[in-house]
């Protein structure tokens, strides 16, 4: 697996992690709703950095769960507005179709 280095959002330098994983969907439509990123399962461990990325014209709704099972209240991510996973513990993420076609961009170390 790839090492990869974090710096996080003041500049410092944390410790290296094995692997990371990217999930995209440049037309996430209401049939694909919600989807469901399983990190633990893809990573081989807990998520604990990256980042959510809403990229097309509708909002998309996010949710996160730290044991897999149960999820935390869901926010909602605008066109072009990106989300710092820094110092997250993700086990899953969730994301729902807002009623607008819209895309979305995950890298979770």
């Amino acid at each position: 697996m790839t090492e990869v280095q974090i710096i996080n959002a003041v500049g410092e330098q944390l410790a290296p992690v094995q692997g990371y994983k990217k999930y995209e969907d440049s037309s996430f439509t209401a049939e694909e709703s919600p989807k469901i990123l399983d990190i633990k399962t893809d990573l081989g461990r807990i998520g604990t950095s990256g980042y959510i990325a809403c990229d097309g014209t509708g909002d998309i709704l996010v949710e996160f769960s730290t044991n897999g099972t149960d999820y935390g209240d869901q926010f909602t991510l605008k066109d072009n507005e990106i989300l710092d996973l820094d110092k997250f513990r993700i086990n899953k993420i969730r994301i729902t179709h807002s009623g607008s076609n819209s895309a979305y961009r995950v890298m979770v170390v």
